[in-house]
């Protein structure tokens, strides 16, 4: 929110709180409110008393709308670009498409007049990592099996590959 602003929510809330500027102006220039020169009865004190008051409601007025904007804790701030959306299928949650424009595709094998639920998701992805994955033997007290291995570097993948190979030529 542009400082033009908050001032016009924060002055939009003090008038409606019965505060008044009879007495005082924002200046742009000292950036608060500051004597219109009118006086009435008031003392110099009451004028920085006002003053004083004024000023101290502004600042904690902007404070405020500054913590309002920050993200309050247990929350994550996610950047547009990491927001997706998915439809599932309810009754066959296997059955998925991520754009809505394939959403026939779900509806597939549905007779005209079927109703079908399909649930649809927004989701943020935090973070991604990247991981390299390969099938290799392994020895059980079955006998040989397929374990699906993952691995955080392609070179760990491949090698963990090439050392399965050997042991099962041996």
């Amino acid at each position: 929110m542009d400082i033009k602003k908050e001032r016009e929510a924060f002055e939009e809330l003090w008038l409606q709180g019965n505060g008044h500027f009879k007495y005082f102006k924002f200046s742009a220039e000292n950036g608060k409110y500051i004597s219109t020169g009118v006086r009435d009865n008031l003392t110099n004190q009451d004028l920085l008393f006002a003053s004083i008051t004024i000023n101290t409601a502004y600042l904690f007025f902007l404070g405020g709308t500054k913590k309002a904007q920050a993200v309050p804790e247990g929350f994550v701030l996610v950047p547009n670009e990491n927001l997706s959306t998915f439809y599932q299928d309810d009754s066959e949650p296997e059955n998925f498409c991520t754009l809505e424009s394939d959403l026939d595709i779900l509806g597939d094998g549905l007779d005209c007049g079927d109703v079908m639920v399909v649930n649809k998701y927004n989701q943020a992805e935090i973070s991604k990592e990247k991981l390299y994955g390969v099938w290799c033997e392994i020895e059980t007290s079955y006998g040989t099996a397929k374990k699906f291995k993952v691995f955080k570097t392609e070179e760990q993948a491949k090698k963990s590959m090439i050392e399965a190979q050997e042991q099962s030529h041996d």
